[in-house]
């Protein structure tokens, strides 16, 4: 309860001190991304917590809706970037649309983000595994990635997998990884 005490404390602090695409912790749509999947799975962890008032869960989901709307006005930037950016921002979209299944946006966010996943995963990874941006880190981030999106797919959409391409590419990069 201590550390659910601190997330929501934090958080909602966050939130009020940052409002909605206004400030510096709004002008990255990756950032955005990012700490839009954050949220979802600490609300996971949260859940069942004393803390995780009705309010204080309403207020979240509010707060994933509009981290999701941010991304799709910029994503052309992270397309003609064509790296880690784009999978960050594509799997927000597809984790929002995850978390909020009932938003009327969910589809779109869920269509989006996949379309541009696959996209990413498929046109970044070469096929012996090595990544657009030789470096450890990013591919180590858009392994994490990959995984993140897995878990998703299969736990809310498990009937509609990724492209076989896309998971080809993912073993890839892991093996290439593994090997170094």
């Amino acid at each position: 309860e201590d550390y659910a005490r601190f997330f929501w404390r934090n958080t909602l602090a966050f939130l009020q001190s940052n409002p909605v695409n206004m400030g510096p912790h709004w002008i990255s749509a990756q950032e955005v991304g990012l700490r839009l999947i954050a949220l979802v799975f600490s609300i996971q962890v949260f859940a069942h917590s004393i803390h995780s008032t009705p309010q204080n869960i309403a207020l979240l989901a509010q707060s994933i809706a509009d981290h999701a709307e941010r991304i799709p006005p910029t994503i052309i930037y992270a397309r003609s970037q064509n790296n880690n950016h784009l999978i960050s921002e594509a799997a927000g979209l597809y984790t929002a649309a995850a978390a909020l299944p009932n938003h009327p946006r969910a589809p779109y966010w869920k269509r989006l983000g996949k379309k541009w996943l696959n996209y990413a995963f498929q046109s970044q990874i070469a096929t012996d595994g090595t990544y657009i941006q030789h470096s450890t880190n990013y591919h180590r981030l858009m392994l994490q990635l990959g995984l993140w999106v897995n878990a998703v797919q299969r736990h809310a959409f498990p009937a509609e997998p990724f492209a076989s391409t896309t998971l080809l590419r993912l073993a890839a990069a892991t093996r290439w990884l593994w090997k170094l």
